[in-house]
């Protein structure tokens, strides 16, 4: 499960969106889509096991994800059973469909957070990524990564480097601005293995 999550956030970067700082190294909350983002990323994200909870969702407001989420999801049921007879062309609309449907769904989720909320989601997302959150552009940038440094980090992050290694392309400042953003500790689950036995 850990797997798929990690899945669907590395995949969906592209499309979040960093705000300005509240107070000096604090990362803000975004009136769109925050670093969390991502094309379906927020709605899976504050679903994980153990995360409303981490954020100290109101009944309302997980009621509210929970229909968000299941609406995503037919709506993604819907065009997978479309796509088996659709031409490329249709393939694309049903594909930039299902794109505008999840960046609204996202920004409904995040309008339904306070800013402490969306501001921890942000932190939860930088640890989940963990190494690969240095390599989204809006953590980049807040970070003040070089050229270089971008090219060196692809490179480590690729070769799946420890953390460590990572970590020391970054200057120190930039190091303690990269803690900053990951927040306090989480624990995110574990992938679960299902072994079956053999019939």
């Amino acid at each position: 499960m850990f797997a798929r999550y990690l899945i669907v956030a590395t995949a969906l970067l592209g499309t979040g969106m960093f705000a300005a700082e509240q107070d000096a190294g604090t990362p803000a909350v975004s009136d769109a889509l925050s670093i969390h983002g991502g094309s379906n990323g927020t709605v899976w994200l504050v679903q994980m096991p153990g995360v409303g909870q981490e954020l100290r969702l109101a009944a309302r407001q997980q009621d509210a994800i929970s229909r968000f989420r299941d609406e995503l999801r037919a709506e993604i049921r819907r065009a997978n059973t479309r796509s088996f007879s659709a031409s490329d062309e249709q393939l694309a609309s049903l594909r930039r469909q299902q794109q505008a449907l999840a960046v609204d769904v996202n920004r409904r989720v995040v309008a339904l957070l306070d800013a402490e909320q969306s501001r921890r989601l942000d932190q939860l997302y930088v640890r989940l990524l963990d190494r690969r959150a240095l390599l989204e552009p809006r953590v980049a940038s807040r970070l003040g990564i070089t050229p270089a440094q971008q090219i060196r980090l692809r490179e480590l992050v690729a070769s799946d480097s420890k953390s460590d290694t990572v970590l020391s392309v970054l200057t120190p400042s930039q190091r303690e601005q990269y803690e900053r953003l990951r927040g306090a500790p989480f624990e995110f689950p574990r992938p679960q293995m299902i072994l079956q036995r053999p019939q």
